[in-house]
């Protein structure tokens, strides 16, 4: 991807090179359908390099999966966690296989987690944790998302319009500044300019931002 793309295309779920990353998009899918079996498992959305239009060959594979821990037992938010860790391990295990079969190099798949519960969005707010409601702008898989979308949407709504602002600025910021958060960007695109590409990058994730507030203010 051309350096000028970067300034506004947020998304771009091709290598380097310009290669479709299907095959990465196919495995995600494949761990998907397997915690949608777990109760309390809403959606997964791709982080990193693989999504960002850089991704080469040796990419790690970054994941987050959201999942709500007041689902099932109650109480149980510990359970629920293993329970999503071992069929993720599981799924990957399923993943290296079928690619040493192929003779396919090896992907390190990594996951972090993040909990859409009720008293996780009451948390947020109390803390004003604006990385937990920057995770819900991000392109993700799945329908079950959106009823969180509009529960955590509406409390970012619901704040005085100072806040408001506020909260959409550093939720801008923090989702520009993840998309350069460490050295390979530069070492990989080596940008002519990079301050014009965070800036313009910045100005996308805040407008992606408040359209997806829109609908609801």
């Amino acid at each position: 991807m051309d350096q000028k793309s970067f300034e506004n295309k947020i998304y771009s779920v091709r290598s380097l090179e310009g290669r479709q990353n299907t095959r990465e998009i196919s495995e995600i899918r494949e761990i998907e359908g397997k915690l949608k079996e777990i109760p309390g498992f809403v959606a997964i959305i791709g982080e990193g390099s693989t999504f960002k239009g850089y991704s080469v060959e040796t990419s790690d594979i970054d994941l987050l999966i959201l999942f709500d821990s007041s689902q099932g037992r109650k109480d149980q938010s510990q359970e629920i966690k293993a329970d999503l860790a071992k069929v993720f391990t599981d799924a990957k295990e399923s993943i290296w296989q079928q690619r040493s079969r192929e003779g396919k190099r090896m992907k390190n798949i990594a996951y972090r987690l993040r909990d859409l519960s009720d008293a996780a969005l009451e948390g947020a707010v109390a803390r004003h944790d604006v990385g937990a409601f920057a995770d819900l702008f991000k392109l993700s898989t799945g329908d079950k998302i959106k009823k969180y979308r509009d529960l955590w949407f509406k409390a970012i709504n619901n704040l005085d319009s100072k806040e408001r602002e506020k909260l959409i600025d550093e939720i801008a910021s923090l989702l520009t500044q993840k998309d350069f958060d460490d050295e390979t960007f530069e070492k990989r695109v080596q940008p002519d300019n990079k301050d014009a590409i965070t800036e313009a990058r910045r100005v996308a994730w805040r407008r992606r931002v408040e359209n997806m507030l829109e609908p609801q203010y």
